[in-house]
């Protein structure tokens, strides 16, 4: 049989670009959040880091977004249509049936919350509909085992053995914090219980090599001592803190409130939009005048 050579595989300029990252004679090295977060889980697992891991200074920017960026790493998420392209044999109409009924759910989330947040905490409702698709799934899959030899293990029954896993993680309250999302269509994800203390260990760890510098000018919003122990787990002896003078000045800045007295954004979109294109005459002559914005009301 002839091979598919991919010239790609070997001399492609993005691969060779990301080799330079690793090179000993780099006095600097430039790049996100994420390649440093994926650096750190792949020397976890003894695998091949993307950037040095102990460069002896790290700097990270943006260091409010570091911990949101690290749940995205370490989060799991199940699409809409990964349920949908199962092959399913047994029970098909039931299946079908529970998979419309998710189609349409993304209204009664947003309808009843008035969270800024788009990660929704699933409701009981909607939680058995999946502990039903997850029954379905295992009835085809323990079917297939029982009717199948190891010989003819497909990509098919594999697809149906992790999606199983997957949702047997994602109703598993003990073991991971479960929540939804919308994006297209629903979008199931979950995230160990212990994802702090995952969180703390990327940065102590990362900490033992290196002097890590975080900047950030909304880190913390009140008394830093606090929110740093409550959202990153450090103790004030395990880091110093310092605050530079800056020019942006919140309470010289010019702020503009959204009128109250609309549609709701989530709720009525169409609306809202048009409600606001309306008032935006106004917004704009109170935003260029030079008056008192605290005693202004729209």
């Amino acid at each position: 049989m002839n091979s598919i050579k991919n010239p790609c595989l070997t001399s492609c300029p993005g691969h060779s670009h990301r080799h330079k990252y690793l090179s000993k004679h780099n006095k600097l090295v430039i790049t996100n959040h994420d390649q440093q977060i994926q650096t750190n889980l792949n020397t976890s697992k003894n695998l091949k880091p993307i950037i040095p891991n102990n460069p002896g200074i790290i700097i990270f920017d943006e260091a409010h977004s570091l911990k949101e960026n690290f749940l995205g790493r370490l989060e799991v998420s199940l699409s809409y249509e990964s349920l949908v392209n199962l092959k399913i044999n047994k029970r098909i109409t039931e299946y079908k049936q529970l998979l419309k009924s998710l189609k349409i759910t993304k209204q009664e989330y947003v309808k009843s919350s008035q969270q800024s947040s788009m990660r929704y905490k699933i409701n009981e409702k909607d939680l058995k509909i999946i502990k039903s698709i997850k029954d379905i799934i295992e009835t085809n899959m323990i079917e297939k085992m029982q009717n199948r030899s190891y010989r003819d293990y497909s990509n098919e029954d594999d697809e149906l053995e992790k999606m199983l896993n997957h949702l047997g993680d994602f109703l598993n309250e003990r073991k991971n914090t479960s929540w939804i999302q919308f994006g297209k269509n629903i979008e199931m994800h979950y995230v160990s219980n212990h994802f702090n203390a995952k969180f703390k260990k990327f940065i102590t760890d990362l900490s033992r090599p290196n002097k890590i510098i975080f900047m950030s000018g909304t880190l913390t919003s009140g008394e830093h001592t606090k929110e740093i122990k409550t959202n990153w787990g450090l103790n004030k002896d395990q880091y110093i803190y310092k605050k530079y003078p800056n020019v942006f000045n919140l309470n010289n800045q010019m702020l503009v409130y959204a009128p109250k007295k609309v549609p709701h954004p989530s709720k009525y979109p169409e609306e809202h939009l048009s409600e606001i294109i309306k008032k935006l005459p106004d917004i704009l002559k109170w935003a260029l005048c030079k008056g008192d914005f605290k005693k202004e009301t729209l």
